[in-house]
């Protein structure tokens, strides 16, 4: 009697992000220590916005770190991302 469409790579990313927000939400939010860490360049205005908030990534299982100069090294994160 219908016809349902589903795009199955929004579904995706939704199961993903509700696994994440549950895991989080339970304390058991895993994080993963990368073998090379991965280098980010940041302009100005996005290092202002960073600022501050290394401990809500921290929380949920991104650990940054700073490299100099405007450059930034992810160390870990969640798998599941």
């Amino acid at each position: 009697q219908g016809l349902i469409l589903i795009d199955q790579h929004a579904a995706h990313e939704r199961v993903l992000y509700e696994k994440l927000k549950k895991d989080f939400d339970n304390g058991s939010l895993e994080s993963q220590r990368l073998l090379k860490p991965h280098r980010v360049e940041l302009n100005l205005e996005d290092i202002k916005n960073l600022n501050g908030k290394i401990e809500l990534l921290l929380s949920i299982g991104i650990e940054l770190s700073y490299f100099g100069g405007s450059t930034f090294l992810i160390n870990s994160f969640p798998p599941i991302l």
